[in-house]
């Protein structure tokens, strides 16, 4: 795929940052690095594109995407963004994850997952 992150790199405290920027951070896509990207890789990457550039716009969701939804995007696709940024992306296990005996994330805690539920509609869990 690519050997390296196609995003600018603005180190921490940089003036040339956007905003104040954590480590993790420092890798942001702009408009020119995706289309250096596009041209490297003879892929169209416009659905990684920003507001007003003439990137296609989707209708506004009703609620969040989530895993197996229509909305929320595929492994490549993923697999694609996390290679735009080099490899930075990470994939947290779901907050009810600690509820599933049998889970990719194998962090079954019942404590935990009782935490979960009796906090699950609350907004600062979500």
């Amino acid at each position: 795929m690519l050997a390296s992150p196609v995003g600018e790199i603005f180190p921490v405290g940089s003036s040339r940052a956007p905003a104040e920027l954590f480590e993790s951070e420092s890798i942001q896509l702009t408009e020119e690095s995706l289309a250096r990207a596009s041209i490297s890789l003879g892929q169209d990457l416009s659905i990684f594109g920003f507001p007003g550039d003439g990137a296609s716009k989707r209708a506004e969701p009703k609620c969040k995407a989530f895993p197996g939804d229509p909305e929320w995007a595929s492994g490549q696709v993923w697999g694609l963004l996390s290679s735009l940024v080099g490899g930075s992306l990470h994939r947290p296990a779901p907050l009810a994850a600690a509820c599933y005996k049998s889970s990719e994330w194998n962090v079954f805690s019942e404590s935990q997952c009782l935490d979960v539920a009796g906090n699950w509609s609350l907004s600062t869990l979500q």
